[in-house]
This record gives C-alpha cells, structure tokens and sequence, in this order.
C-alpha cells in the first residue's frame, strides 16, 4: 500500500542513525494503552523509516492559542471562530504525540475546513494518517498568529524546530492551490509513472482525430465582434488624425490601430509609419500618437 512512497524519497536525504531510529520506534509502540493493528503498525513503522528529518524531536509542548480537541463534532465552530485569522496551527495524532503536521495559514479557519473534508485525499504522510486512522483520532491547535508576511518564516522555525513526522517537507511553500500548481510529491509521481513512455503513431492519430475538425471545441466558433474590438483596443496603438486647415479631430474620435487608419483613409500602412509624429501633413493630415494640446 505504501511502497509507491519509496520511490519518491530522494538518494540525498541524510542516512537515518540506527540509534535514532530505535528511540522513536520504541516511543511509539511501548506506551500502556496503545493498540495497534497490523495495518496501523506496518504504516508508522513506514513514517519512521522514510521521515524526511535526521533524527526524530520527542518532546515538542509549546504554549498555544487555541484548542480543538474533538474535530468531528466542533469543526464547524472553529471554522467560524477562526475565519480570517492568519497563523500557524499544529495537527497532533492524539494516540501516540509523537506524530505531529505543522502548517501555516492566512485563514485559519478555511484550512481547518479543507483539512476537514479533503485532507484524507492527500498525497503526503499526513494524508495516509488520516485515511487509516480517521479524524477522530486528531486534535486541531492554533499555536500562533502572524502577519501574512512572516508566515512563511514562522512556519519554517516551527519545522525545523519540532521536526514534525507527518511533514513530508523540510520546508514552508506556497500553497498550490493559489498558484495552480501540482505539489512536488505529485511532481515525481507523475514524472515517474511517465518515464520511458513513447506514443506509437497509430495512438497520435488518434488523437489528432479525436480533436480535428467538428470534434474541436472551438470548431465554427468565432469570436464576436465586441471582444473583437475590444482586443484591438487593448492590444492596439492610438492614432489621433487631425485636418490640416482647422486642425479638427476626424470623427472626433482617435483610430484603434495603425492598421484601422491605413484602411479608412486608403493610406499605406508604412506610409502612415513614417508620417506618424513628423509633424508634416500627408494627404490633408496629421497623424500622431497622442493627442494635441490646442
């Protein structure tokens, strides 16, 4: 179940100290009243041996702000309680403290939610706790609020200083939702799934078929003539054609383009180019780029 993990932990990562190990393990499954089933064991056996940290931080108490202590039943009231409120919260696994995930927010309360009802779904260690064990098992604790700006500091201060078992990563980034990006886990797992693949060219026609002609979502759509003109506007340059006797502005109104003038008034384009800004009239006008000031 969670051999496809291995292959996303990096050759570079520093080799974990047997002594180290063995401290943890036996924290973890030597407490009085800590049961374990076969797929619970097998899965913090798991954490333990592919952490990302050197070595493992057994005691991590600090003063916190806030405290759910029963998700199931009061997540919707921390929601509300702490909607807007930018800080760093804290996920414990209630049976064995040791496994802790540390993250950082600019809403607290929409974190908590999304942790609530997708969290289980997550390609992290955080995840496959969650998916075995069940929320139940968790507390959800506000350790601090920040300004927006420091989060990222304070999120890292707190990994590096508690050295949580349930971050996958060593470090704070960006949330990849907000950037329309994948996470890095996901990264590899598609680069891995993916290597060595070669299309054969019965499949690429295929595709191109699939997606030719009336099959083509955009096939006989056309743009309307509003975004058009708008676009034009947007991606275009002014052009302000004054008389040359009353020096009048022509419409009253500047052309859109180079290309708009040159076609209304039956002029070249590149003509029109070299008299821009000359100051000297062709055909009974002056062309500019800005507007005069009379």
């Amino acid at each position: 179940m969670y051999s496809s993990f291995l292959n996303l932990k990096s050759n570079s990562l520093v080799k974990r100290k047997k002594r180290l190990y063995e401290v943890a393990y036996y924290s973890a499954f030597s407490k009085k009243g800590i049961r374990t089933c076969k797929k619970e064991k097998e899965l913090i056996e798991f954490i333990l041996k592919n952490h990302s940290w050197t070595y493992v931080e057994k005691f991590k108490k600090h003063i916190s702000v806030d405290h759910c202590r029963d998700i199931i039943k009061y997540h919707s009231v921390y929601q509300k309680k702490w909607k807007n409120i930018s800080g760093i919260y804290k996920i414990t696994y209630l049976p064995n403290k040791l496994f802790t995930y540390y993250g950082s927010s600019k809403n607290i309360g929409a974190r908590l939610k999304y942790h609530y009802y997708l969290g289980k779904y997550q390609n992290n260690y955080l995840g496959l706790f969650l998916n075995t064990f069940g929320w139940s098992s968790f507390s959800f604790t506000l350790i601090e609020q920040s300004f927006e700006d420091e989060l990222k500091t304070r999120e890292d201060w707190y990994l590096h200083r508690f050295k949580p078992l349930l971050n996958y990563l060593t470090f704070s980034y960006r949330d990849p939702r907000k950037l329309q990006v994948v996470s890095p886990i996901t990264k590899r797992k598609i680069s891995t799934t993916l290597k060595g693949k070669m299309m054969s060219l019965e499949t690429k026609k295929k595709m191109s078929a699939s997606k030719s002609g009336s099959n083509n979502f955009y096939f006989g759509k056309k743009l309307h003539s509003s975004t058009l003109l708008a676009a034009q506007k947007a991606r275009g340059k002014l052009i302000y054609v004054y008389n040359e006797t009353d020096l009048s502005l022509v419409n009253n109104n500047p052309f859109i383009s180079i290309r708009e003038t040159a076609k209304n008034l039956l002029i070249n384009p590149g003509t029109l180019v070299k008299k821009l800004d000359s100051g000297i009239p062709f055909r009974g006008y002056y062309y500019y780029s800005k507007p005069l000031v009379v």
